[in-house]
């Protein structure tokens, strides 16, 4: 895989994110150029350890009077989209803001990209797109998305897919299932939270009942799907794919999991059997298809990613503080 992205033009949208980060390191070490589009405004705490072997352009993806020429200059050979809104939406202003940033942004950065010669556009979806279709998901099946945030990337993708077949985009399609690991915030989704109150010996309660099942994938295994999907382009180009760890475990066997590699420090509870609205009961997707196109399987379990996430967050995050 070194070989393919050797000395080639590389950009990744939400570079300064959890994963964006991680994917600009990879690409580093594999020999890329790699230039990391940060927001006007947005954190680019994530970069600094390597800022001086990235370029990072303060560029909102929004922002076609800037993106294009900024397109035209670097003349990437792969792009990498991972900018999204991820929060869950509360009310009409923000599901506008969900499908202004998830859908328009993506047509407007596809559309600056469609004069270029390029090999790669990866688009990182998400295993919301599913939303209430039966688990395990599989690429063929009808999506039907419960959530704001799974609607606004669904569409999304359905639109990078007809530009594949009506003008040749290299659009790839990857869904991530949930995706963790050292350095994401301590405060937003469940692995950090549970990690986060039992360093600070605070007991835990999952708010449903607990019996919701989930596909965590560690970070590392998410970086090398999206890199071998762009590296086997022939083979990807208007492919939906999936990634994820390929089984399920309960949201309580995740959270005592953590508990149980922090000691028991905590007590672990559920609330009621009402699943939150807008939230599938079982989340989990077949990966197959992955593997059978380029040699794709996650290569980290749930214990040792556990194990590395709670290493890091002990290390930077002294009694949870």
């Amino acid at each position: 895989m070194r070989n393919f992205f050797t000395d080639k033009q590389v950009v990744v949208t939400g570079g300064g994110g959890f994963i964006g980060s991680y994917l600009v390191r990879e690409l580093i070490r594999l020999g890329a150029s790699v230039h990391a589009l940060v927001d006007e405004g947005g954190s680019t705490n994530r970069l600094d350890s390597f800022a001086l072997r990235a370029h990072i352009h303060r560029v909102s993806v929004w922002n076609r009077d800037a993106l294009k020429p900024m397109l035209q200059r670097i003349k990437p050979q792969i792009i990498f989209h991972l900018r999204a809104a991820i929060h869950q939406a509360s009310n009409q202003e923000r599901k506008e803001y969900f499908f202004k940033t998830n859908v328009g942004d993506t047509k407007e950065l596809a559309n600056a990209a469609l004069a270029l010669e390029l090999e790669s556009f990866v688009n990182a979806g998400t295993i919301a797109e599913y939303g209430g279709a039966p688990a395990p998901f599989e690429e063929d099946e009808i999506a039907a998305p419960i959530s704001e945030y799974g609607e606004s990337k669904l569409a999304a993708t359905i639109w990078l897919k007809s530009l594949h077949k009506t003008h040749g985009f290299p659009a790839i399609l990857v869904r991530s299932s949930v995706v963790y690991g050292p350095g994401q915030h301590p405060h937003s989704y469940l692995i950090p939270n549970v990690i986060m109150s039992c360093l600070q010996k605070k007991d835990f309660q999952i708010k449903s009942s607990g019996l919701q099942t989930r596909d965590p994938l560690y970070i590392s295994d998410d970086v090398a799907g999206l890199l071998m999907a762009a590296a086997n382009t022939q083979k990807t180009q208007g492919e939906i794919i999936n990634l994820g760890l390929g089984r399920e475990y309960t949201v309580f066997e995740i959270a005592q999991l953590i508990n149980q590699k922090l000691g028991n420090l905590v007590n672990i509870s559920t609330g009621s059997d009402d699943d939150r609205p807008g939230e599938n009961k079982n989340y989990w997707q077949n990966i197959s298809k992955a593997e059978k196109l380029f040699g794709w399987t996650p290569k980290i379990s749930l214990e040792k990613g556990i194990n590395e996430t709670v290493t890091w967050y002990k290390e930077h995050y002294k009694d949870g503080i």
